[in-house]
C-alpha cells in the first residue's frame, strides 16, 4: 500500500517498524476489506510524504493483550502499538 504519512490509515512512519491493530469497522479506503479483523502492519519504506505499508490479515484469536506486550517487550525498538 502506497499511503501519505498523514493519513488516519498510516499507524507507522518508519521504515522497518511494525504493530498490530484491530482495524475500525467503519473503516474506508485500502484497509476497507480488513474491517473488524486484526492486521499486522509492516513499513517496507518512505520518499517523502508517502509510506510504503504491507497489512497481513492475523488468524481470529492470534492476538492477546499479553501477546502484544510480549511483542512490545521484545521488539522494544521495532514494534509500537497504536489505537485504531
Amino acid at each position: 500500500m502506497n499511503i501519505r504519512r498523514d493519513s488516519p490509515t498510516c499507524k507507522i512512519w518508519n521504515v522497518h517498524e511494525w504493530t498490530v491493530f484491530k482495524v475500525r469497522d467503519n473503516q474506508l479506503g485500502l484497509l476497507m476489506p480488513y474491517r473488524g479483523k486484526w492486521v499486522l502492519m509492516y513499513c517496507v519504506d518512505k520518499f517523502g510524504f508517502n509510506v510504503y505499508l504491507w497489512a497481513f490479515p492475523l488468524r481470529k484469536g492470534a492476538v492477546s493483550e499479553d501477546s502484544l506486550n510480549e511483542l512490545k517487550l521484545e521488539f522494544e525498538n521495532k514494534f509500537c502499538i497504536v489505537d485504531p
